[in-house]
């Protein structure tokens, strides 16, 4: 195995080699940038064959394995660390630039700033984040992942979410590639949609393994590498809604570049630590470096290469617009409170608090911007009384209903009234229109849900009581009743697990309901206790519990919470996830349309063609006859 591991170092060489020299080279860059993906991919497979066959001579694998371990877990030791998730992050930069190199018309100038990406990464790697360094002696037995990582989520949630930011490589491409194609606005918007749809479905991963599994009170805990992913997904917004302005050439390639921007600042906050984060590395400090310096030179490429695009000053799509405008300076927000920590050193988190107030007004502004756009843009109609009368009253029976159900804040009946406007504008939108603009109804009703579950979760009861067996409590509507406490074998050797039983029922039937278990699981042989929590979960509210202590007398300590809404946001983000791909399949089934229809008039003119040059046969034959007779 030394002899492999001497051979991925020799790969990452190679590599490096090539990305220079597709950065460097002209006619060949293509070439070079294939030659520095196939060498980091190889390098990457290397890594993971280490770490599923255990090979504990490697540093790194002694660090993030361990025989106990199944080999899936074993494997997700490759992006459950720094040096090996920069690899992996690096080779799927390397793989989707050249893939994208050799697309369409993509010149040779756009593939050498892929290629200066890929090179800059991998340089990183081998100088500052090397995982195949060896050791003196081999190790016994690995450390392995934290036992709170040895999840199923932690074996899709980290590659899924690397795919949805690599994803946002390409778009930059194109847009870079703008000013050598006529029709780049036409295939960027299948490439956002494929972005829209890995960093929501990333995201949404993620957020249902913390909200479900890890008890951190809710499904977003507004850390700073959660929101530098959040900034490359607004981003995104943004640009999806900037791609149909007419004219403004210069100001919508931006737009499309920003989402990898985002990305890479993402990447930096993850290594260099900014902050207090329960997902950051504890990375080298040279590696942030590196990536600083890749930031400011994507940047200024950027600025030069589309500096030349015109910015004609046309009419504006007033909707796309303020759609637009919410995603940026959200955007925006979100990116001041993940770099505040520079401006102020020191253990310093911005809270939720700060984002909900500040986000909350952009939040409804894009709800009524959705509202119209579902009713397919009444703005630019008629403004007379049947054109916008739906419009005050959705608002209105979204208000009362809201007050029916419980809302009491402004933020709360606000909220409420924005919601009735949009279930307004897609009744109005489906009456005028049944066949048309199903990708965005699909997109924006995702988009008021993913609002609507966050809205919700802001007024959630929160309690943390001491129960004896057959003690009871009433939160947010809901009646919970401790029954027992019990020692069960744990779900992996040496570890045992302190199961709870607590009955969630209707005030009225106390017998009624579900028996809820929380747990804490005790890992003897690592020292680390565990919380499982409970959760029951229905369309209106959600009952989760957590078992914080238990004690031999049968009393536990429980965190409860009751949360309205939260199914909203898994919904919404599965629409929004479905809009992405129709994006992309709207592109090929009119792409598909258009060679048919081109295909049809080559026909049409050949037998045009055909008819003429028979005509003048008959009149030539005829010419002919005459002349004989």
């Amino acid at each position: 195995m030394m002899v492999v591991i001497d051979i991925a170092i020799v790969l990452l060489w190679v590599g490096l080699v090539g990305a220079v020299g597709s950065a460097v080279v002209g006619e060949r860059a293509r070439g070079c940038l294939v030659v520095a993906a196939l060498a980091s991919v190889v390098a990457c497979a290397v890594l993971g064959r280490a770490l599923w066959t255990l090979d504990l001579s490697v540093s790194y694998v002694a660090d993030h394995a361990r025989s106990s371990a199944g080999g899936p877990y074993r494997l997700a030791g490759l992006w459950g660390g720094a040096s090996g998730s920069l690899l992996m992050f690096t080779s799927m930069v390397a793989v989707v630039a050249a893939a994208l190199s050799f697309a369409g018309s993509l010149t040779r100038t756009t593939a050498r700033w892929g290629g200066a990406t890929v090179a800059a990464l991998i340089s990183a790697v081998i100088a500052f984040a090397n995982p195949f360094r060896r050791l003196r002696i081999p190790a016994i037995d690995g450390a392995g992942l934290q036992p709170i990582l040895e999840h199923p989520a932690m074996l899709y949630h980290p590659p899924l979410l690397y795919a949805g930011l690599v994803s946002t490589i390409v778009p930059w491409m194109m847009a870079l590639n703008s000013r050598h194609e006529p029709a780049w606005r036409r295939r960027m918007r299948p490439a956002l949609g494929v972005c829209l749809a890995l960093l929501t479905v990333g995201q949404a991963t993620g957020s249902n393994w913390a909200y479900v599994e890890l008890g951190w009170g809710g499904f977003w805990g507004w850390d700073p590498v959660e929101n530098g992913v959040l900034v490359a997904w607004l981003c995104v917004v943004m640009a999806l809604h900037s791609i149909g302005q007419p004219g403004h050439d210069r100001l919508v390639a931006w737009a499309c570049a920003t989402p990898w921007l985002g990305v890479l600042v993402c990447t930096t906050v993850t290594r260099a630590g900014i902050g207090e984060s329960v997902h950051a590395f504890a990375d080298d400090d040279r590696v942030s470096a590196v990536l600083l310096s890749l930031i400011a030179g994507t940047v200024l490429v950027t600025a030069v290469v589309l500096a030349p695009l015109e910015s004609q000053s046309t009419r504006i799509r007033w909707l796309p617009f303020v759609a637009a405008c919410s995603a940026i300076v959200g955007a925006a927000i979100v990116l001041e409170g993940v770099l505040y920590p520079l401006v102020e050193p020191g253990d310093v988190v911005v809270s939720g608090h700060f984002y909900a107030t500040v986000l909350g007004p952009i939040a409804l502004v894009a709800l009524a911007a959705s509202s119209l756009a579902l009713a397919r843009n009444p703005a630019l109609e008629s403004l007379g009384g049947r054109s916008w009368g739906w419009w005050p009253s959705g608002l209105v029976v979204g208000a009362g209903l809201g007050a029916l159900f419980g809302a009491r804040t402004p933020f709360a009946l606000v909220t409420a009234a924005a919601v009735g406007a949009v279930v307004a504008g897609l009744v109005v939108g489906l009456m005028r229109t049944v066949r048309q603009g199903w990708t965005m109804r699909i997109g924006h009703v995702g988009f008021a849900l993913l609002l609507i579950g966050v809205a919700g979760s802001t007024h959630a009861e929160r309690a943390t009581v001491s129960l004896v067996a057959g003690d009871a409590i009433e939160l947010g509507g809901v009646r919970l009743t401790h029954q027992s406490v019990d020692v069960v074998a744990g779900p992996a050797g040496r570890s045992n697990t302190v199961s709870a039983s607590i009955r969630v029922s209707a005030p009225a039937d106390p017998d009624g309901g579900v028996v809820l278990r929380p747990a804490l699981v005790a890992f003897t042989d690592r020292s680390v206790v565990l919380a499982e929590t409970a959760l029951d979960s229905q369309p209106r509210r959600d009952v989760q519990v957590v078992l914080r202590t238990a004690s031999d007398d049968g009393v536990a300590r429980y965190d409860v919470s009751v949360t309205p809404l939260v199914q909203a946001v898994w919904w919404g983000s599965a629409l929004l996830v479905l809009a992405g791909v129709l994006v992309v399949g709207d592109y090929f089934r009119l792409r598909s349309r258009s060679a048919r229809a081109r295909s049809r008039s080559a026909a049409i003119v050949a037998d045009s063609a055909s008819m003429s040059a028979c005509a003048m046969s008959a009149s030539r034959a005829a010419s002919s006859a005459t002349a004989a007779d």
